[in-house]
């Protein structure tokens, strides 16, 4: 099964959903330096960072 991770911070919790057969396939994440160590730890995830509550973000 797919899923999707918002506010995923760093990604701890990717690593026990993984654990239910649960892949993370796109995540969120506003802040930059939550966005690079999240890329490294789950490089087959697509981050998306930036507010996507805000109607003009794309």
């Amino acid at each position: 099964m797919n899923g999707i991770s918002l506010f995923a911070n760093v990604g701890i919790a990717e690593t026990y959903i993984k654990n239910h057969n649960i892949n993370i396939v796109v995540a969120n994440e506003l802040l930059e330096k939550r966005v690079k160590f999240y890329k490294e730890n789950h490089k087959n995830c697509n981050m998306i960072q930036g507010d996507i509550s805000n109607k003009s973000f794309k």
